[in-house]
């Protein structure tokens, strides 16, 4: 990197009127130059004045921090997004774990369900229905056993 004190690079870098609002343009022993090679410690890719590529005025400064700004935002949104997502799937599986533990089978069909304030033993209304008759027939037969046993045993000891 040239000096200060080196008048080959303060020749090179005089600016000009193109150069005026550019965040580099100073001025260096009383004349206008780049000081690019300082703010950004390289070499300018390009002649100082009319034919520069690099110019940057305050809007341009403060539009790139914008940009960076909102980039960064985007990021930090992304970001956000993610670790709900990551959340939501943690929580619908341990809700999924949860519900595996509550399934049981259905005592008439024996297909397993998930109880809820419906259907606590049975998976559906027909299974429930069906297995209240098939279990009021039994306590029927069983109560007509024993009356029917008990009618026997009456003819006997008479």
């Amino acid at each position: 990197m040239p000096g200060r004190s080196d008048w080959r690079w303060l020749v090179a870098s005089v600016c000009d009127n193109y150069c005026k609002g550019c965040i580099y343009s100073g001025k260096s022993q009383g004349l206008p130059c780049c000081r690019y090679v300082f703010v950004e410690d390289k070499l300018r890719p390009c002649p100082a004045g009319t034919g520069c590529t690099v110019k940057l005025t305050n809007k341009d400064v403060k539009r790139r921090n914008d940009e960076e700004r909102k980039a960064k935002e985007i990021q930090r949104m992304k970001l956000q997004a993610e670790l709900r997502e990551q959340k939501h799937r943690e929580h619908l599986a341990k809700k999924l774990a949860e519900q595996e533990e509550k399934r049981k089978p259905c005592k008439n069909c024996g297909k397993i369900f998930l109880p809820n304030k419906d259907h606590r033993d049975h998976c559906c209304d027909e299974c429930a229905y069906q297995y209240h008759l098939k279990t009021e027939n039994e306590r029927s037969r069983k109560r007509y056993a024993a009356m029917r046993a008990a009618k026997e045993k009456k003819k006997e000891e008479a």
